[in-house]
Parts: structure tokens; sequence; C-alpha cells
């Protein structure tokens, strides 16, 4: 019955009688296991479902391509659905071409019905949502805008047509005949105004009045007063048009810059800070009086000594600096645009050596946490109708975006009493080493500090509310910007009868900004489109 060579073994027997009469008593062990069990297999129908929905999962989130083939979503995969494989990267790419063209014949087809359309595009996507490659000037942004018009077959369709401000942008979007009426976009503006207007980010550089450019855009004293009630001995401001350049593609803060701006030397810090804008590139030249002498600007920045920095002051004497600050910023504005420059880099010099340091970062994350927890107890008691804050670390702001300078200036007045535990008495339970220690010092804030930066906030506040109205994509936002300009020009508005403090400092400042870019940017066109929109 079996070979010769297999009479002393019952192997293939055992084999024989397990596998095929499925009598597996005689199998030995080590037969048992070697056929492997047959993998569950899905229907064609329910994995092109699965399929389908794996790429769109793809697509929302913006994932790799091979993310279902990764091993551990494999893992997961045959938990949740045996026998179940994720599309691979090829056939994502395949699948993304045909959705692609799916969608946009039936983007097409649904315009056909459409009349009259307003389209928005900036550099980031434009109509096909797809990068723009190559120069970014006019001529080559208007042949790609109306290419890409002619294939949705809505080159006749286009009544308003909103872009951002950058020169390049309004150059192509010039043709009327074209593009109907060019709408500037008011969060630009709204960028623009505060931006500018504070100096957040860049401060004028010291010139004489003979070198300005013969194109600049001069605010005198009597424009000034007239309109914001300011005194007449005020410092005129010249600003040239690259201070009110419209460039809305600034990049984000450089953390390496701002860190290495922290210094260990015991020199202040405004002189270093000074010179590294004498040799950057200014973005404006400006006649300011009170620079021209070292120790007035100075003054600004207060960075003596550590004794001196965390010397405990008397309320009265706080109050009556704090009082002669005001007066001098109201006969010349530039010293509270100045202080503001430098304060708001001051915090960004202290968020970045936080994140930077494991263990200042651990100590502040621990009395943030403990602050939020006494926070939320407290409301729960006191007014249990309060929504409880979550935990949000200090954040670093960029230049297109000011409500982000919002953002941090707004978390970093929620930490003020950690800011302050930490800058001014420095634990020596955190093991810092000495030059932890004294860049810690040099980054204290005094109470003139922290009043600038709680006005600021609160000047700041309708400007955020009203980019954050602007910023919904639920509907048509042209109606709204009438009803903002006239409510955010209402409440920049101040009078002689005022009582002078820093928030009606900010107000006078930012409602000259506010009307310049309203005249420079909103013309007669787009000023009846928000009224015909409001009715």
């Amino acid at each position: 019955l079996f070979p010769a060579k297999s009479a002393s073994s019952d192997s293939n027997l055992r084999s024989h009688l397990g596998h095929i009469h499925k009598l597996e008593e005689f199998l030995y062990p080590s037969q048992r296991n070697q056929k492997p069990l047959k993998e569950q297999k899905i229907s064609l129908q329910h994995k092109n479902n699965l399929d389908s929905a794996a790429i769109n999962a793809i697509i929302q989130d913006s994932h790799i391509f091979n993310l279902f083939r990764k091993p551990g979503m494999k893992k997961f995969l045959s938990l949740a659905t045996p026998g179940y494989r994720g599309p691979n990267r090829r056939t994502v790419a395949k699948r993304l071409k045909s959705m692609y063209k799916q969608r946009r014949s039936s983007i097409r087809q649904e315009l056909s019905i459409v009349s009259d359309i307003a389209l928005s595009v900036d550099l980031w996507h434009i109509i096909v949502f797809r990068r723009f490659i190559g120069t970014h000037s006019g001529d080559r942004l208007e042949d790609f805008i109306i290419n890409e018009m002619e294939k949705l077959g809505i080159q006749s369709k286009i009544c308003f047509l909103t872009t951002d401000n950058g020169s390049d942008i309004r150059l192509a979007s010039q043709n009327k005949s074209k593009f109907g009426i060019r709408i500037s976009c008011f969060l630009h503006i709204l960028n623009l105004v505060v931006r500018n207007g504070l100096w957040f980010f860049d401060m004028p550089v010291k010139k004489s009045i003979t070198t300005t450019s013969a194109t600049n855009f001069t605010k005198s004293n009597t424009t000034a007063s007239a309109s914001n009630s300011t005194n007449s001995n005020a410092t005129s401001v010249t600003y040239t048009d690259s201070l009110l350049e419209d460039n809305d593609y600034d990049s984000t803060i450089d953390v390496d810059k701002v860190s290495d701006e922290v210094s260990d030397d015991n020199a202040s810090n405004i002189s270093s800070e000074h010179n590294d804008l004498d040799k950057s590139s200014s973005t404006a030249s400006t006649t300011i009086s009170s620079l021209d002498n070292g120790s007035e600007l100075s003054s600004l920045e207060n960075d003596t000594s550590d004794d001196d920095i965390n010397a405990p002051l008397l309320p009265s004497i706080i109050e009556e600096e704090e009082d002669k600050f005001l007066d001098q910023s109201y006969l010349d504005p530039t010293i509270l645009l100045t202080k503001v420059h430098f304060i708001l880099k001051r915090i960004r010099n202290l968020v970045t050596f936080i994140h930077r340091s494991s263990v200042l970062h651990r100590y502040v994350t621990k009395e943030i946490k403990l602050k939020i927890e006494k926070y939320n107890r407290t409301i729960a008691i006191n007014d249990p109708t309060k929504k409880k804050i979550k935990f949000k670390e200090m954040t670093l702001d960029m230049k297109i975006r000011w409500s982000s300078t919002f953002a941090m200036l707004s978390r970093f007045l929620f930490y003020e009493s950690v800011i302050i535990s930490l800058t001014h008495d420095p634990s020596k339970r955190m093991n810092l080493t000495p030059r932890q220690y004294r860049k810690l010092k040099k980054l204290s804030f005094t109470s003139l500090d922290w009043a600038i930066c709680r006005s600021l906030e609160a000047v700041l506040s309708p400007f955020n509310h009203s980019t954050k109205i602007l910023s919904s994509r639920q509907r048509p936002n042209l109606s709204s910007n009438k009803a903002i300009m006239v409510a955010l020009t209402n409440f920049l508005t101040t009078s002689d009868d005022d009582l002078l403090t820093l928030e009606v400092l900010f107000k006078k400042q930012l409602s000259i900004m506010f009307k310049f870019y309203l005249e420079k940017h909103v013309g007669d066109e787009q000023a009846k489109a928000t009224l015909v929109r409001i009715k």
C-alpha cells in the first residue's frame, strides 16, 4: 500500500486521515497547524464601497496616499473588517484623477444655470485650487484666471471679483469688462490697519524728512487734529508707500532669529533691537523727533540692572510714571507705538525661550494647567452658564494674520500671574542655569507693560470679533462689510472731552490708518455694492 521508503513512517497516513477524512485525532501536533486558515473574503461590491470611503477620507483629511497600507492601519483593518485590504497609493492616485474630472464636470453643470457669479481669488487657490507656478506678474495671473473661467464656461457671467490687496492681483483684476467690479477683501484691509497702524512687526527707521520720496503719504498735524482731535504739537509721521505695502504673503515669525535676539550681555535689550532695525531693510521712513535722542529711546525699554527691574514700586510712583508716559505719547504717538513694538517683540522672545527649554516648558505647562483648573472651579460656582476653558499653550503670531497676534496677546494676559512669577522670581527648584536665569530676568514686564497689553487687547477685541464674522464661509459677507465699517468707525471715534487713556491713544492711531486704507482700497463701486446688499 505504501512505498518501501515510508514503511517505517505513518506521517502520510495520519495526514491523509486528518486532512481528507477530517479525523484530526490521528494527526501529530506538528501537523495540526500546517495548513493555514483561509482568509475571510468580502464581496466585491462591499470592497468597492470601502475603497471609496477610504479614498474620500484620505482626500478630506489630507492624509498620505498609502495610509491604509501602513502596518498599524493594516492591523486595525484586520480586526475591524476581516478580509479587507485598504487601497494602495496607485489606486488612490488613479481614482483621484477620475474623481477630479467628475467634480469639475458637476461644477460646470451647476454653473451653467447660474446667471451671475462672484469669484474670490488669491495666490493660494485660483478657481482650480492648485498652486500657481512661475512669476506672479499681473499679466500671467490675468491670463491664468481667464483661461480657467473659459474652461468652466463662466467668462461672461462674472459680476464681482474679490481679491486681496497685493499689487500683482490688483493689476491682474483691473479689467472690468472681464472680471466685473473688483472687491477688496475687507479682512485683508483689517490686517493692514492693525499690523501697520500699531507697528506689530515693522518699526520705521528714522530718516531725514528731506530724503523721503515725493510719493510719500503724509499725515500732517492738522489732519490728525481734525480727524482724531490730537494735539497740534504732535510729531508728524511720514509714511512711505513701502510702509503701507499691501504684502499679504509674509512668512511666519523666524523663531531662530527671535531666539537669538535674547542676549546674555548686560547691555539693554533696546540697544540690540535698535541695531537690528538699522541693519534690516525697513518698511518705512518716518520723522520721529523723540528717537533722535538715544537716552529717550532707551527709556522706552527700561532694561537696566536686575535689581532695578524687580525693585518694588509704590502705587503712587507707578501711577506717576504711567501719567508721564501718557503725556509723552499724546504729544508724540511714536513713543507709544515703539513701546508696543518692543513689548510684542519681548513676548515673542519669552514664548520662544519657554518652548525651547524643556525645564521651563514643563514648569509653565504645569502652572497653566493649575490656573485653568482653578478658573474652571471658580466659574462653576459663581457663574455656571460660562463655558469652561481648555488647556492652550502660549503661542506665537504671524504677519499674514493679525488675529494671531491678538490670540498670542490674550493668552499671555490670561497667564499673567504665571509669567510674573516666572520672570520676576525664577524658582531655584527649576534648576535653571545662570544663563537661563539672566534671560528670564531681562524678559520681565513692568506694570506699565502689562497696562499697555491690557489696553491693546481691549481696543483690538472689536477687530477680532469683526474678523470672526467676516471669516464665515456659510454665507456671503459683502453685506456685513458696511455694518462692520460703521461699527468700527464709531468705536474708534474719540472727542476732546474723553479722558486721556491708553485706549484713547490706540483708537486715534487706528482711526488714522483705518480711514487711509478704506480710502485706498474701497472704491465708490464697492461702497455702493455694500449699500445695495445691506438693504
